[in-house]
């Protein structure tokens, strides 16, 4: 399971807890609780079952992003709920809680050891949280629950099949809907477009959500007609288009407020689902509406990230991560258009490693790769961000540098990478110290073309290597 820029065990000690995880710990009991109180409000039998719980999710969200040492928050939060809100005696009370809190752990277990990514990036991991998390791992609480219900004598033993079956009901609905909001919203690395076009997310929401109190809550509809769940439809396209798996998200947790709002006060869509099938339909609603979302935003989501890196393999170089010959191509000709527009001039180096080919002969070629990257990462770190640097071939970078100030900048720029290039490297416990030469030319005095301004540079590169290297030569 892959989660970037998490720590997943904040704890030093192996039994010990900080601060923070005993913090994290009580917070999740208190969220397990006040989300158990708002489920309990929709208990359908006896007071106890709820058709859902979204409790469950927000513990797999806050162990998938913290970690399972967080297991105790769920069993607190867990077992409070049964004995205050839901009443329970106290052997059936730690029975749920310690069902709850498996239920948890193996949905955990069960989607670390499938390779499971928690930022939900690809439809292989939204479908094993669905499925494994969802489907699967809330079976043991569900039976767990109701077998300890029914042995207290809270239940007949003959209903127990239908009881088991309304529990794990709720439980899947909590984990299907929950758990993928609070990862795709907690997990950073991430740019949350919605933000970024501000008039049209307002829009979006506004009509979503005039369309969902229409539809859900009976709110007076400006056209006569008979509200229908397909409107919906095309606000989700809109949103997973646009927004991404954020704006779904977004929607999807509106519409379930709007929704239980609605069958709470019996108006809307689901105006008798409470009192007729214990909000079954309700349930089926969300389940099928969920998947079918969820599968949109991140299939499309797919799809462009397979198009950003097709675009990065043919415009960046493999091993450094810098601009290749192709976006190298595009970059000076753009420098050149704006050159001869305004006038002006830009710099070409033209960078070649001394004794390169030495480092890969007695080291080998993946150290060599080693230093080329660390090579590459140090010229990136020491050139402006308005500056071009790519590799071009073996060991030889070219940089674009526009608005210099004159040949005495030319040399103090050449100095600083030849500084930087020569500090020693630590490549897999050996240090490398390698050198440069570098060959300039001035666009236009040295060549009106790419062509004329690489020749030029590199015959610049040439007479440095041959004065010995680590220096740089002018066209």
């Amino acid at each position: 399971m892959t989660i970037p820029h998490l720590s997943i065990d904040p704890a030093k000690s192996s039994f010990g807890l900080t601060r923070i995880v005993l913090l994290r710990i009580l917070v999740l009991a208190l969220v397990y609780m006040l989300l158990g109180k708002v489920a309990a409000s929709f208990a359908t039998v006896q007071g106890n079952i709820s058709i859902l719980w979204p409790s469950s999710g927000a513990a797999l969200a806050a162990l998938l992003l913290f970690g399972r040492r967080l297991w105790l928050g769920v069993f607190l939060g867990a077992l409070f709920t049964s004995l205050w809100i839901m009443g329970n005696p106290p052997l059936a009370a730690v029975a749920i809680a310690s069902g709850n809190t498996i239920e948890v752990l193996l949905g955990l277990w069960l989607l670390q050891y499938s390779g499971f990514d928690a930022r939900l990036q690809r439809l292989k991991d939204y479908y094993l949280l669905f499925f494994l998390a969802g489907i699967l791992a809330t079976l043991v609480s569900a039976l767990i629950g109701v077998g300890a219900l029914t042995l207290t004598g809270f239940f007949s033993p003959d209903a127990l099949p239908y009881l088991a079956l309304h529990w794990w009901m709720g439980t899947v609905l909590g984990t299907v809907l929950v758990t993928p909001i609070l990862l795709i919203w907690k997990i950073p690395g991430e740019r949350i477009t919605i933000s970024l076009r501000l008039l049209e997310s307002i829009g979006l929401l506004t009509l979503a959500g005039y369309c969902g109190t229409v539809i859900f809550i009976g709110a007076p509809f400006v056209i006569p007609l008979k509200p229908m769940l397909f409107w919906i439809v095309p606000f989700f396209v809109w949103a997973a288009l646009r927004f991404g798996r954020h704006g779904i998200t977004v929607l999807l947790a509106m519409y379930f407020v709007q929704s239980l709002l609605g069958a709470a006060s019996g108006t809307g869509i689901f105006v008798s689902d409470l009192q007729d099938t214990g909000l079954l339909n309700f349930w089926f609603f969300h389940m099928v509406g969920n998947l079918a979302a969820m599968t949109l935003a991140i299939a499309l989501h797919e799809r462009n990230t397979a198009g950003e890196n097709i675009r990065k393999i043919a415009q960046y170089d493999f091993l450094t991560g810098l601009p290749n010959r192709l976006l190298f191509n595009d970059r000076f000709a753009q420098l050149m258009a704006a050159a001869r527009r305004n006038r002006t001039h830009f710099v070409m180096f033209y960078i070649d490693l001394d004794g390169f080919k030495q480092v890969n002969d007695t080291l080998g070629h993946h150290e060599g790769d080693l230093l080329l990257k660390q090579v590459a990462q140090r010229l990136s770190d020491t050139m402006r961000a308005t500056d071009t640097i790519c590799r071009i071939g073996g060991d030889e970078f070219v940089i674009l540098v526009p608005d210099f100030e004159g040949a005495d900048h030319v040399e103090w720029l050449a100095s600083k990478v030849l500084d930087t290039i020569r500090q020693p490297y630590s490549i897999d416990g050996h240090e490398i110290g390698i050198t440069a030469s570098i060959g300039s030319a001035i666009y236009p005095l040295h060549g009106e073309n790419l062509d004329a301004m690489l020749k030029a540079a590199d015959r610049a590169m040439y007479r440095s290597k041959n004065e010995g290297g680590n220096r740089l030569s002018s066209a």
